[in-house]
């Protein structure tokens, strides 16, 4: 089964708008693996929209480098909306790791309470980690992951 998107993945969206800016629902709950194909839709359209498809995509890096530190200028040239999220957060404009912590966010939150796979979800860990692990959990066949990739 090959499962493609109609997506746009950009490395400069911005994760920290909300999901109805983005174009995102809800992510549906994993219960059973007849679930998968629509949750899985819904993490790769999250990847996608908020930059970081490229960190959960087979064969992709697993995380993104650490953001160096904004100069006076390279602040000064910010939209105020980006500025205050900047002020707010913290001085480094570290927006692919945001991107990916949402992303780990949703997965997990969209795994049922007492779901036995969220023993093997470990902070530290890759997201694509996270997907592999969900995947085995739910007995969804490799080829089945091997395939993702959004529709452009």
């Amino acid at each position: 089964m090959s499962l493609t998107l109609q997506s746009h993945c950009s490395a400069s969206s911005m994760p920290y708008y909300s999901d109805t800016e983005l174009g995102l629902y809800p992510t549906p709950i994993l219960k059973t693996k007849a679930d998968w194909p629509l949750w899985i839709q819904s993490i790769v359209r999250r990847a996608c929209r908020t930059g970081v498809w490229e960190y959960i995509k087979p064969n992709g890096p697993n995380f993104p480098p650490q953001s160096p530190e904004l100069t006076d200028e390279e602040f000064d040239k910010l939209p105020p909306d980006e500025k205050l999220y900047l002020e707010r957060e913290g001085p480094t404009r570290d927006l692919a790791w945001e991107g990916i912590w949402w992303l780990m966010d949703d997965m997990l939150f969209s795994l049922p309470e007492g779901c036995g796979c969220r023993v093997y979800l470990d902070c530290m860990d890759s997201p694509r980690y996270w997907l592999e692990t969900i995947r085995e959990y739910f007995g969804v066949s490799e080829s089945e992951l091997s395939t993702l990739r959004p529709r452009t």
